[in-house]
C-alpha cells in the first residue's frame, strides 16, 4: 500500500531515523536506495538535499534540516520547491510512539494553475484600471468640450443679439424713410428711375430685416428660448397670404401654385408668424 500510493511517503521513529519510505519519496528528492536505507537520520537527509541542491530553500538552513526534530514544532503544511521545477506540499504528523509520518504531494499543476489564474486576474484588473482611466479622461475631455461649446454658444448668442440690435436700428430707419419716400409723403418723385430705386431699397431693407429675424430665431431655438404666440386664426387666410408672397418668385421660375382648402376646416390655434414661415419654406 505504501509503495503504490501517489504521494511521497516516509516514516521516521522517535529518534529521527528512517523506518520506511516509498519510491515516490525517493524520486522527489533524487535519493538512491542507499541514501534511504532504514536507520538514516532525517537531519542527514535534509543536509543531503541542500548539499546536492535538489531543493531550493530560501529560509534558514537549520529550519529545513531540523524541521522534524523534537525541538521544532511541526508545520501543518510546508511548501518545498525542487530544483527540477516541481512543487511539493509536505505534511508531517506525529505518531503515537513519538515518530513522524510525512506525506509529500506534487502540487505543481495546482500552483501553476493558481498562479496563471492570479496573473489573469491581475491582468484583467490592470486592464479595467487602464480602461477606467481612459473613460475618466474621455469624460473629462467631453465635459471640457461641452463647457467650451456652451461658452462658444453663449458668445455666439451675445454676438447675434448685439449684431441684430446694431443692424436693426439703421435698418428700421432705412425701411421707414424709404417707405416715406415711396409713398411720396413730402412730394412727388419726378423721375421713374427714382421710384424704381426706392422700391428696391425698401424691399431689400424688408428682406434684410427678415433675414435678421430668421437668424435670431435660429439662435433662440438653439437656446431653447423661443416662445410661441398662439392665437385663433383662419388657416385659409394664412395660406392666402403665404401664396401671395411667394407667387412673384414662382412666376419668375415658371412655377404654378394652386391651393385647395376645405371650407369646413375650423379656425386653428397656432403662432401665425411661425405657421407662415412653415408654409413659405
Amino acid at each position: 500500500a505504501i509503495k503504490n500510493i501517489s504521494e511521497g511517503f516516509v516514516i521516521f521513529d522517535s529518534d529521527g531515523r528512517l523506518v520506511i519510505c516509498n519510491d515516490r519519496y525517493k524520486d522527489f528528492y533524487k535519493y538512491s536506495d542507499e541514501d534511504c536505507a532504514p536507520g538514516v537520520l532525517s537531519i542527514d537527509l535534509g543536509k543531503l538535499d541542500l548539499e546536492r541542491k535538489t531543493v531550493i530553500y530560501d529560509g534558514k538552513v537549520e529550519d529545513y534540516i531540523l524541521r522534524r526534530d523534537d525541538t521544532y514544532e511541526l508545520k501543518d503544511i510546508l511548501t518545498i520547491y525542487l530544483a527540477d521545477g516541481r512543487i511539493l506540499e509536505t505534511r508531517d504528523r506525529k505518531t503515537a510512539t513519538g515518530g513522524v509520518v510525512s506525506f509529500q504531494q506534487d502540487v505543481t499543476e495546482r500552483v501553476q494553475a493558481r498562479q496563471a489564474l492570479q496573473q489573469a486576474h491581475d491582468k484583467l484588473e490592470s486592464r479595467v484600471e487602464e480602461r477606467t482611466r481612459e473613460l475618466s479622461r474621455e469624460v473629462l475631455d467631453r465635459k471640457r468640450a461641452e463647457e467650451n461649446a456652451k461658452v462658444a454658444s453663449h458668445a455666439k448668442s451675445d454676438l447675434l443679439a448685439n449684431m441684430s440690435h446694431e443692424l436693426r436700428t439703421p435698418l428700421n430707419a432705412i425701411i421707414g424713410f424709404s417707405g416715406t419716400i415711396k409713398e411720396e409723403t413730402f412730394g412727388t418723385l419726378d423721375n421713374e428711375k427714382y421710384r424704381e430705386y426706392i422700391n428696391d431699397i425698401h424691399q431689400s431693407g424688408e428682406h434684410l430685416l427678415e433675414l435678421i429675424d430668421d437668424i435670431l430665431d435660429v439662435s433662440a431655438i438653439e437656446a431653447d428660448a423661443i416662445k410661441l404666440q398662439d392665437e385663433t386664426v383662419s388657416l385659409s387666410a394664412i395660406v392666402d397670404t403665404s401664396v401671395r408672397l411667394i407667387r412673384p418668385r414662382a412666376e419668375d421660375g415658371h412655377v404654378t401654385i394652386s391651393q385647395s382648402i376645405d371650407s369646413e376646416i375650423p379656425m386653428i390655434i397656432v403662432d401665425q408668424r411661425r405657421m407662415k414661415q412653415i408654409l413659405l419654406n
